[in-house]
Order: C-alpha cells, then sequence, then structure tokens
C-alpha cells in the first residue's frame, strides 16, 4: 500500500476527479428535490434572525442549518448559495473516494471506478453530510489502523463530533466503525493502549460537543431539543417497515426487423436473430426498477461479504490477525452495513443513493482487494453488476441526454450558463417542482413585508424560499404524524401570536385530516382568517388563500384581486 504521505498525485487525481464531480452535478441539475426546500428553509428562517429550537422547530442539525445560512448571507438567499454549497461538498467527497479507492486497491482505473458509481447513484444534493461525513470518516479511521495511537484517535474523535453536529445520529453511526477499528488494532496494541485510544477519542468528541450542549437551555432546552428529534423519528418510523422489493419483467421493447439484407443475408440473418433474441431475454429485466433492487440488497450483501472475505483471509494467515489493509476494509464495511440499516428503507428507490459515500468503495474492494483467492471473481462480477445497475438506477444516460451532452457540441455548455443565471435572479421559476409558479408564490411575494410569515397546512416548504418569506408557527410544513400534540399545538399558536402573518395557505384536499390531527391550530385558522379565493396547486390539490381578519388591506394583487398588506 502507497504511504499515505507520498507525493502530490494522489492530491492531483483526486483534485480531478472531484472537478468531474462538480462538473457532472452543474451539467445534469434542473432543480432540487422537494426535501432540499425543507433544510433551505430552516437555513433562510437563521437568516431572518432566528434560532433553531428556541423560534422554530428542527431535527439535530444544527452544522447543517448554519452552513446553508452562512451560504445564504455569503452568496445571497437563493438557489445558487445551496447549489454551490452542496456541490462544493459533493466534489470533495468524489476526490475523497478517488484518493481511498485507489490506496485500497492499488489501481488508479478502479479509484475513478468508485467515483462513476458515487456520481451514478446521484446523492440528493442536501444529502451531501451522508456522503461527505462518512467518507471522510473512513480516511481518518483508516490512517488510525495503520499506525494506531491517541493523537489519531482524538482526531477520529474530534470528527465524530462533527458528525453529530450535522445530524446527531451520525455520532452512533461513526462510533460503531471506530469501535469495529479499535477491535481490530487490538491484538496489535494490547490492552491498555487501546484503552487510551479509547479514552482519546471519547475526550476528543465530549470537548467538541460540550459547547453545543452548554448552549442548547438558552435554545429551548436539552429535554425540548432531543423531544423534536424523537419526534420527528418516531414520525418516520413506518418507513422501516420490512418490504422487501422484488424483481419487476416488463414487456420487452420493440425492435425494428429489417428484411434488405443483401446478398450475405443468410449470415447475416442469424447473427441478427442472436443478438435480438440477447436482447429481448434481457431488455424485460434491465430497468430502473430492478436495478434498484439490485442495489437496495448489494448495499447489505456487498459489506457482509467484504467481512467473510477478511475474516477468512485472517483464518488462513498463520498466525491469525488481521493485517492493517485487513483491519480497513473491515471497517469500511462495517460503517457502509450500518448506514445501510440506518439510510435505506421506504421508499427505498430515493434512499438508495444515501450509501453512495461507502457503498463504491466496497465495491471496488470487493473486485480487487484479494488476488489470488476465488473471491476475485466474484468480486470482479459485483463489480460489473453495480456499475450497471448504477447507471441504470440512476438514469446517468438519460440526465445526460437532457442536458444537452449528446446535441450540439458547446450545446451543454450553453445549458449550463443559462442554468446558473437563473439561479442568480428571482423567482428562480426554473427550478419550480413541477409546472408554473403558481400565483400564490408571486402574491406572497408582491403583496406581503419581507419580515413577515407565512402559514402552510401541508408539506411545500419550496413556496417560503420562491415567495422569500418566513414560516409562520415555528414549522416549515405539517403532515399527520409530526408534532399533532396538544403541547406543540399551544406552543403554534404561542408563536403565532407575536409573528404577523397576513396570509394563510390551505390545502382543502387535506383539510380533513389536518382539522382531525391539528384540531387545536385549526380552530385558531377559522377564527383568524378568512378564504378569499382557492387556486389548483402542481399536484392537483385545492388551495385556499386564507388573510387575516383583523388587517387593513393597502391593495389588491392585480393578476387575481387578492388583498394585499404591505
Amino acid at each position: 500500500m502507497v504511504n499515505w504521505t507520498s507525493a502530490r498525485s494522489p492530491f492531483v487525481w483526486a483534485s480531478i476527479a472531484a472537478a468531474i464531480a462538480a462538473l457532472y452535478r452543474a451539467l445534469v441539475f434542473t432543480g432540487f428535490p422537494n426535501d432540499q426546500y425543507m433544510h433551505l428553509a430552516w437555513a433562510q428562517q437563521v437568516i431572518r434572525g432566528e434560532l433553531p429550537g428556541r423560534d422554530f422547530v428542527e431535527p439535530g442539525m444544527p452544522l447543517t442549518i448554519a452552513l446553508s445560512a452562512a451560504a445564504q448571507y455569503l452568496l445571497g438567499v437563493g438557489i445558487l448559495s445551496e447549489f454551490v454549497l452542496c456541490t462544493a461538498f459533493l466534489a470533495a467527497a468524489a476526490g475523497l473516494t478517488c484518493w481511498l479507492a485507489t490506496r485500497l486497491t492499488g489501481s488508479l482505473v478502479l479509484g475513478f471506478v468508485a467515483v462513476a458509481l458515487q456520481l451514478a447513484m446521484y446523492p440528493r444534493p442536501y444529502n451531501y453530510p451522508k456522503i461527505f461525513i462518512p467518507v471522510v470518516a473512513v480516511l481518518l479511521i483508516w490512517r488510525y489502523v495503520e499506525h494506531p495511537g491517541v493523537r489519531r484517535a482524538a482526531i477520529v474523535g474530534a470528527w465524530t463530533a462533527v458528525g453529530f453536529l450535522f445530524r446527531h445520529d451520525y455520532l452512533l453511526y461513526l462510533g460503531v466503525a471506530m469501535l469495529a477499528a479499535m477491535v481490530s488494532v487490538l491484538p496489535r496494541c494490547g490492552v491498555h493502549p487501546t484503552a487510551r485510544h479509547l479514552g482519546a477519542w471519547i475526550a476528543a468528541a465530549v470537548i467538541l460537543i460540550l459547547p453545543y450542549i452548554v448552549m442548547l437551555p438558552f435554545l429551548g432546552g436539552v429535554k425540548a431539543h432531543f423531544n423534536d428529534g424523537l419526534e420527528f423519528w418516531r414520525a418516520e418510523r413506518y418507513q422501516w417497515t420490512l418490504n422487501l422489493p422484488r424483481l419487476a419483467v416488463l414487456p420487452p421493447p420493440a425492435l425494428p426487423v429489417r428484411e434488405d439484407l443483401g446478398p450475405a443475408g443468410p449470415i447475416r440473418r442469424i447473427a441478427r436473430g442472436v443478438v435480438l433474441d440477447g436482447v429481448l431475454a434481457v431488455a424485460p429485466f434491465v430497468n430502473q426498477a430492478n436495478a434498484g433492487v439490485v442495489i437496495y440488497y448489494g448495499a447489505f450483501l456487498l459489506p457482509v461479504a467484504a467481512i467473510g472475505a477478511v475474516a477468512w483471509a485472517a483464518l488462513r494467515r498463520r498466525p491469525r490477525a488481521l493485517l492493517p489493509g485487513d483491519a480497513q476494509v473491515l471497517t469500511l464495511a462495517v460503517l457502509s452495513l450500518v448506514l445501510a440499516l440506518a439510510f435505506v428503507r421506504h421508499p427505498f428507490q430515493a434512499r438508495l443513493a444515501d450509501v453512495a459515500g461507502t457503498m463504491p468503495l466496497v465495491a471496488v474492494a470487493a473486485a480487487a482487494r484479494y488476488r489470488g483467492t476465488g473471491l476475485r471473481l466474484c468480486g470482479v462480477a459485483l463489480l460489473t453488476a453495480a456499475i450497471v445497475a448504477t447507471c441504470v438506477q440512476g438514469r446517468v444516460w438519460n440526465r445526460l441526454y437532457s442536458a444537452g451532452m449528446f446535441s450540439a457540441p458547446g450545446g451543454f455548455v450553453s445549458g449550463i450558463q443559462a442554468v446558473s443565471a437563473t439561479m442568480q435572479t428571482w423567482p428562480w421559476d426554473r427550478f419550480w417542482p413541477q409546472g408554473p409558479v403558481p400565483q400564490s408564490v408571486y402574491y406572497l411575494h408582491a403583496c406581503t413585508a419581507p419580515d413577515d410569515y407565512v402559514l402552510i397546512t401541508w408539506f411545500a416548504p419550496e413556496i417560503f424560499t420562491f415567495a422569500d418569506r418566513g414560516f409562520a408557527a415555528g414549522h416549515a410544513f405539517f403532515t399527520q404524524a409530526h408534532f399533532v400534540s396538544d403541547d406543540y399545538q399551544r406552543a403554534m399558536i404561542e408563536r403565532l401570536g407575536y409573528q404577523r402573518v397576513p396570509v394563510a395557505l390551505i390545502n382543502l384536499e387535506q383539510r380533513s385530516w389536518f382539522s382531525t390531527r391539528f384540531s387545536i391550530l385549526d380552530g385558531y385558522i377559522n377564527e383568524h382568517y378568512t378564504v378569499v379565493d382557492t387556486y389548483r396547486d402542481y399536484d392537483g390539490a385545492d388551495i385556499a388563500v386564507a388573510v387575516r381578519k383583523d388587517l387593513q388591506p393597502s391593495g389588491v394583487f392585480p393578476p387575481t384581486g387578492w388583498s394585499c398588506f404591505q
């Protein structure tokens, strides 16, 4: 294995991989998924002078929100700053992936294969911590495994704390991986040195986390903060229901038939028949659904297979022990398996990319790590299947084709320029989730004051971003399962008492469950707001526009006649 401190060529290739990743993300970017605007709404609320926990509810992602808010502050409120932030972290993760895969396999080609797999899985932009945090953790844990020591253990502990601040549950995932690393080095180091490493790791993590814990009483309280996080988790428990995906057989494509085969007709007919028969035999199984199934099971089976390979190699060795390279594969596989168990849940097609930080590394390790064993052939076969499945499931061809990559020369460059220009100017209408931007967005932007709040009774956080307004009652969205208790509803009404909320948008299609689950809040809305009109949302729902009864209108919005309150 090449020394980590050896010269600059690994850094150069990692930088190239990062640049390719950034270019690919810019090339295929067509807009953020709906969940991105939830994170963006929280960040924009911070820009408006509010603090998580004290002024609004968030699930325990302080550093994630702070970085988005910093990007909004430095680069301007809107789509561009969030895109730059997410792309920068995803590109850095791709560069580190190339570096780690090359070090693990000894092959630069496999390093770039790992990057290609990561890009093809296409992690959602707001999930950049799920990619970046584990990749950096793998780098630091591997350095510890190579030369165990107190200082390197403390560095891993510091990064574990950083992961906790990005999202609290990362403390568990990184902790399990580090414990696996310490167990693997125990025979080499002995009990007492390993105990000192453990102490250094815990101390570094606690020292960095402690200031945040000390601040929590001023941000609503420690108990309230962790109760909010648990409330988010409890509401999403259904996503872990065991519902294993199955392969689906789709009808084969209709292929054109040509009869003018010329003088060599019989030979061409036979060759064409063989090709067509092969295509028709395979085509029903090569589809995005089946590719997702392959990746789903691979996310669990590949790490298990890697752990088995490490154990097999150790058992064949005399004396039986784990070499540093084996320990690195072991910790990588353990972390990847833990992340798969945590992240890959219903709907699994949307969650598969969440393991794109570690799964490509496990895949290339399976293909190249254990030369001279029967596992090598299986590993190459698994890697080939992973490449095909990932490219199909990630719709790589479709994304590049839509971006103009295969059209006129330079078409994709002009496409990137157009996207960049649109991201910098309000109303960013090109990136609305679906169809044209509804008039309600322009209305909220034109007919409410910049420091006003808006109350929206369903999951539509994109409205806050595109209207450039804050969310009311301390909640960026409402669902049937989140924060429905009377205590939470009374806190919402308390916030509404000191916020200026001239307009509420009410989803009439979901009014029945909203009135039942949020009866106290619904009663407040009925008492203080009156409906002036309805419109059809992009998902087909009827939305009521309700205005505050005790506010005097300052005019009307010309396109619709709705009351203005600036």
